[in-house]
């Protein structure tokens, strides 16, 4: 099936419903290009074997029902054309400018294919998952070529596409939801700044927030302080994004731990950097050690420690980490307590980076498998994680997005603090 596809069936597809799409679109637009202010436009882009041909689009005015066609990319449906052409595909690798391509990328594996009116990296963009290249991500897809593959992109499409990022939306520095401030930035400048951090032997105490820890900050005005005075404050989960959405704010990229922690591994990797690990019950954080070991041999993992110590034992811990000599700390505890410790023992520890990083080890570990590539693109990782433990989770996901959803529509980015 996948070698028919890949030779016949995908080009007759594309054909069928090309067909059927035009004949309910180019009628629209011929009766809109009857207005002077819509007229089609030709984009140079390069298509398969990196050839150059024009996209067709429609510009539409930006106001009024041009602007609301672009909201809901009509303008780009000309290019109904180019896949009737066989220059275009519905699914593929993103069509680019020709100044896009440096010359060693010309013979790329993305080039083997027609360019996609819907790309892979859209969907990775609109939720949020830009941690990898655009080119990887082409070149992977382009690997597993697949019907199901085009079918699981298009309707992650469609998903995307209703609580994905809205493109003409300047992002801000920061943003802030029921009172909590959250830094908009990416994976790759967070792990820039743990670097910059490291090098100049300064400190930072690094927090990630999801719905679950911004309904506790909501109901704990301490927490609420404690997340708020933390040197970076990093968006984590589908939950951050729809709140911002819903108070009219963008957030660059879904920053969280599971996939901030393999890359951080490699950069450490590449600057034979020493991490300290502390969380979860015995024995695991030794397997995430021994995960490190294995996938990025340049880390030295200085220390390991379960996390279930006692007030009594504080000053151990403190002093085991300080006499290591870490460059980053990992305490895996869950919210609140994990950041309240970093905030309170951080002068004691002698260590640059301190990052409180919830269920990350039960990953890591093995203790729990992570929601596939798709699940995660279409928003629902949290539906994986209530599967594989109902109980634990029900109150978590169902009872509390809903509370966060409502707390968010009511008071917005104020402060929901509660006595």
């Amino acid at each position: 099936m996948s070698q028919f596809y890949t030779s016949f069936g995908k080009r007759l597809l594309d054909l069928i419903f090309a067909i059927l799409l035009a004949l309910a679109v180019f009628p629209i637009i011929g009766i809109l290009l009857l207005l002077p202010e819509f007229r089609l436009l030709r984009k140079r882009r390069l298509g398969r074997s990196a050839e150059p041909f024009d996209e067709v689009r429609l510009r539409c005015p930006l106001t009024g029902v041009g602007h609301t066609l672009e909201r809901i990319s009509f303008h780009r449906l000309p290019a109904l054309w180019n896949i009737l052409l066989g220059q275009m595909s519905f699914v593929g690798p993103r069509a680019l400018k020709e100044d896009e391509v440096r010359p060693e990328e010309s013979a790329h594996i993305r080039f083997t294919l027609r360019p996609g009116f819907i790309s892979p990296w859209w969907v990775r963009v609109r939720s949020n998952m830009t941690f990898d290249t655009e080119f990887s991500i082409d070149a992977e897809y382009a690997q597993n070529l697949s019907l199901k593959q085009d079918v699981g992109i298009l309707l992650r499409a469609a998903l995307a596409s209703v609580y994905g990022n809205d493109d003409s939306t300047e992002a801000a520095e920061t943003l802030s939801l029921l009172g909590v401030r959250i830094d908009n930035t990416t994976t790759a400048i967070a792990i820039e700044h743990i670097d910059q951090v490291i090098r100049e032997k300064s400190t930072a105490r690094i927090s990630f927030v999801n719905a679950d820890s911004l309904n506790k900050a909501f109901s704990d005005h301490a927490f609420c302080e404690v997340i708020n005075s933390s040197d970076v404050v990093l968006g984590d989960g589908i939950g951050i994004k729809i709140g911002a959405k819903l108070t009219r704010q963008t957030i660059l990229e879904n920053v969280n731990g599971t996939d901030l922690f393999p890359r951080l591994c490699e950069h450490m990797s590449a600057n034979k950097q020493r991490l300290y690990l502390v969380g979860a019950k015995e024995g695991v954080p030794q397997l995430v050690r021994d995960w490190v070991e294995k996938m990025h041999p340049g880390v030295q993992v200085v220390g390991v420690r379960n996390g279930f110590f006692q007030p009594s034992e504080n000053e151990e811990v403190c002093a085991g980490i300080r006499n290591a000599q870490a460059d980053v700390l990992l305490l895996a505890q869950g919210a609140p307590r994990q950041e309240t410790w970093i905030r309170d023992n951080l002068d004691s520890l002698g260590v640059p980076v301190a990052i409180g990083v919830g269920g990350l080890f039960d990953f890591y570990s093995g203790q729990t498998a992570r929601a596939p590539i798709w699940m995660r693109e279409a928003g629902i990782e949290w539906m994986y994680r209530l599967i594989q433990e109902p109980r634990r989770m029900f109150k978590r996901y169902i009872l509390g997005n809903a509370i966060f959803i409502f707390r968010v529509l009511r008071y917005g980015e104020r402060s929901g603090e509660t006595k």
